[in-house]
C-alpha cells in the first residue's frame, strides 16, 4: 500500500503564508531554513524563532480540514496575521 506524502500540499503553504505575510508587512523568513547546531536559522544565518500553529488533516488523508470551506490563501492570511509563521500539519499514521 503506497502512502501518500503531504510534501506538496505544505509546500504550497509555506508559498501562501510567505505571500500573505509580505501583505501584511510581517518580516519574512530568510529562506531556505537550515540548522546550525541546534538552531534553526535563516539563509543570513541569523537564528529563526518559528511560531507555529496546528492545522488538523486527520478526517481526510493528507487533506488540511477547511480547505472544503475556505480558499488555502484566505486560510494562510488568517494564520499569518496572528503572528504566526508555520503550520504543523498533523496527519493521522493509521491506515
Amino acid at each position: 500500500m503506497a502512502s501518500s506524502s503531504p510534501t506538496p500540499l505544505l509546500l504550497g503553504l509555506l508559498v501562501v503564508l510567505l505571500a500573505s505575510a509580505r501583505a501584511v508587512s510581517v518580516s519574512l523568513l530568510a529562506l531556505p531554513l537550515s540548522t546550525s547546531l541546534r538552531w534553526v536559522v535563516g539563509a543570513d544565518g541569523r537564528r529563526v524563532k518559528l511560531a507555529c500553529a496546528n492545522w488538523a488533516s486527520h478526517l481526510e488523508p493528507v487533506a488540511a480540514e477547511g480547505l472544503s470551506r475556505r480558499g488555502m490563501g484566505d486560510i494562510a492570511a488568517r494564520i499569518t496575521a496572528m503572528g504566526f509563521n508555520c503550520v504543523r500539519l498533523s496527519v493521522d499514521g493509521c491506515g
